[in-house]
């Protein structure tokens, strides 16, 4: 059955609720994957109906079209599923669904993770940097916060852009000297090369600015390549345009003499990242030192925060140079530069042609460094995986879940190091060679490998890549659940911000949002709140929140204290399963931190809060919000972050709840350290 916004003050039966009986409202807010509408017919209900006591439902459901009020387009709409019944103790109950799912959503294929990953690589570090920096009042870290916001503007708009360019401008080189090559073709093409390359980056430019625009309204990530490209295509042909009336036309003839000019401009910002990120270590370093030794004078601030935005800049950089490299090897051995530019080549005062023989063994040794690091990175979160693995024996097997611990999945402090001490590495290798005492380099330069053949060898043959393809398909596949925590943890902390580019883009209809992408989906429960539970008038409101739904309820509860919809129940109950509330949020974030001495300062009518979590959780665990024991965390058996809807206890939890009575099938962590733990004990909703 549809309803539009129909009249749901009535029971099921279409008479008034009858007199001395509660109207309960259940709302379910799921988190990540690929959640339908209407899922909890399907995954929820069933569960309940195998335990004794359970509600009583319906065999139907009612479905709501409500408007979509979060999205930029008007008169979409969504739909919201209500499953009536009953209590066992006779209340009206009313069990909703929030669905957000289709909001996050990464698709399906190649492509479509492809885009996920792309808009991560380039927001996570910014966006999550700045997060992790909010509130910052310590000189150490301001310092840091500057460092990695110019390592990674660097990163997103002069590599970018640059690299973009040059790939461009090298094909379309190559191109043209194949073409001029042909006899019957050189008289047809009589145009000077500068004239060429400042035409084609002119069209380059046009082009660019055109797909940011395109993009602006869909995907941050892509508006910004558009636009670096953009930005970059102009100065380059500025740059040609200047340097004609100061070097002879015989030089700018050489097809290699621009892929040196971008060449050598490129590994300049490189070099001003590399030592931005290791000035941020060294500072780091003293930060750490400062927090250590200083007492009460200093502004403390959790090192792990700077530490994971050097880190994610690391991490970005690390990608990057591999992708870049890589593609740039494929393009000088598969086009041959060399040999067709071989005439332009002998007369070459700029000794450009020199350069770009060199650039091709500079790029294997940073694909293979890289690369190292990566592995290295590899083997340390296997090895972080497998030893929760072992824990997960002794965690199935103890009585009491309250003191056990799993190590740290997100993110650890090994990965930080590692990538720490890569970085340091590679500087030593690249930069610091020279005054090293020892000729430590000599012994580990790949450059000396025969790498020409081995790659033609790869690309001709096409076993290893299709290997490579099949393997990267694969991890695609194994990855999209941590794509959907990545995207949504993003997602949540993304701000836009445009400086330049407003004046050359079109005004994006969230420009006056903190955070537009959280506010679409806070406006969906907004809307559920206002066009259903408001029509209904419940009693008592009970959230049962999965992983980001915790997040999503916390921050409508916190941003609508005054909201009369939530005043005119007598209570409101939340149970959150997997809830990554402290263990991400207030860990990394720094305006989720503060703890409130009573729940009131969260929302007024907040009466309990139960939190369940498995002990192998990587994203949920505890959660501290207030102050004492208002929040009763209690961990369960090893199960991972998924399917909390198959656990028994999770489903007995929801059970009691619904029905306003002890939740008598979880331990608390209080009441295990408190009692021995043959006792039984009753855990106090």
């Amino acid at each position: 059955m549809t309803r539009r916004l129909g009249d749901v003050s009535q029971d099921a039966s279409g008479s008034p609720a009858a007199a001395g009986t509660e109207r309960v409202g259940v709302i379910v807010i799921h988190g990540v994957g690929e959640t339908q509408a209407g899922w909890i017919n399907d995954s929820l209900l069933p569960r309940l109906a195998q335990h004794e006591g359970h509600p009583e439902f319906e065999a139907h459901s009612e479905v709501y079209d409500l408007p979509d009020r979060g999205r930029n387009r008007p008169g979409l709409r969504f739909k919201a599923y209500v499953r009536r019944g009953r209590t066992l103790a006779g209340d009206h109950l009313a069990l909703m669904e929030m669905t957000w799912a289709d909001l996050s959503r990464i698709g399906t294929g190649s492509l479509a993770n492809w885009l996920v990953m792309l808009k991560l690589f380039y927001e996570a570090p910014q966006v999550l940097g700045e997060c992790f920096f909010d509130k910052t009042r310590n000189g150490f870290a301001t310092v840091i916060e500057n460092l990695v916001r110019g390592a990674n503007w660097i990163l997103r708009w002069p590599i970018t852009g640059l690299n973009i360019v040059a790939l461009v401008c090298a094909v379309v080189l190559l191109l043209r000297q194949k073409l001029l090559e042909m006899p019957d073709l050189q008289l047809v093409m009589p145009v000077a090369l500068p004239t060429v390359m400042i035409a084609l980056l002119l069209l380059l430019a046009a082009v660019s600015l055109w797909f940011a625009r395109w993009r602006v309204y869909r995907d941050i990530a892509l508006t910004d390549i558009g636009m670096s490209t953009m930005m970059f295509s102009l100065l380059s042909a500025a740059a040609i345009f200047a340097t004609q009336n100061l070097i002879s036309a015989d030089v700018l003839a050489n097809p290699a003499v621009y892929l040196m000019a971008a060449g050598v401009t490129i590994f300049g910002f490189w070099l001003i990242w590399n030592y931005a990120i290791f000035l941020a270590i060294l500072v780091l370093i003293a930060l750490a030192i400062q927090q250590w030794i200083g007492g009460r004078s200093v502004t403390r601030i959790p090192v792990i925060r700077p530490a994971a935005a050097v880190s994610l800049s690391i991490a970005q950089g690390v990608i990057y140079k591999i992708a870049i490299a890589l593609l740039w090897i494929f393009i000088f051995v598969t086009l041959d530069f060399n040999e067709r530019t071989q005439t332009a080549c002998q007369h070459d005062p700029m000794q450009a042609c020199s350069y770009l023989a060199e650039v091709q063994k500079n790029l294997v040794g940073i694909v293979v460094f890289n690369l190292i690091m990566v592995s290295i990175l590899a083997v340390t979160f296997f090895t972080i995986a497998m030893t929760r693995s072992f824990l997960r024996v002794p965690a199935r097997r103890t009585r009491s879940l309250a003191s056990f611990w799993m190590p740290r999945m997100i993110v650890n402090p090994i990965a930080i190091l590692v990538l720490l001490g890569g970085t340091l590495f590679n500087l030593i290798i690249f930069y610091w060679r020279d005054v090293i005492p020892v000729d430590f380099y000599r012994q580990i330069d790949v450059r000396l490998l025969p790498w020409q053949e081995v790659v033609k060898v790869m690309v001709g043959g096409g076993t290893a890549l299709s290997v490579v393809f099949y393997a990267f398909r694969a991890l695609q596949h194994a990855s999209r659940g941590i794509l959907h925590i990545g995207r949504d943890i993003v997602d949540h902390q993304f701000t836009p911000r445009f400086s330049v580019s407003r004046y050359l883009l079109p005004r994006p209809t969230h420009m006056g949002l903190a955070h537009p992408r959280r506010a679409r989906i806070e406006a969906r429960l907004d809307v559920l709140l206002k066009e259903i539970v408001e029509r209904e008038e419940f009693d008592r409101l009970v959230f049962i929140a999965h992983s980001q739904g915790s997040v999503i309820l916390h921050d409508y509860l916190s941003g609508n204290q005054d909201e009369q919809i939530l005043s005119r129940a007598r209570r409101i109950d939340v149970l959150t399963l997997g809830s990554p509330l402290s263990h991400i949020y207030q860990f990394y974030f720094a305006k989720y931190e503060a703890h409130s001495a009573q729940p009131a300062a969260l929302n007024p009518r907040l009466t309990s809060w139960l939190n369940l979590w498995r002990v192998d959780d990587p994203i949920g665990n505890r959660i501290d919000l207030f102050d004492g024991t208002f929040v009763r965390n209690a961990p369960l058996r090893p199960g991972g972050h998924v399917d909390y809807w198959k656990d028994p206890e999770v489903v007995r939890a929801i059970i009691d709840l619904i029905d306003e009575r002890p939740v008598a099938t979880v331990r608390t962590e209080a009441d295990a350290i408190a009692q021995p733990a043959r006792t039984p004990i009753v855990v106090e909703a």
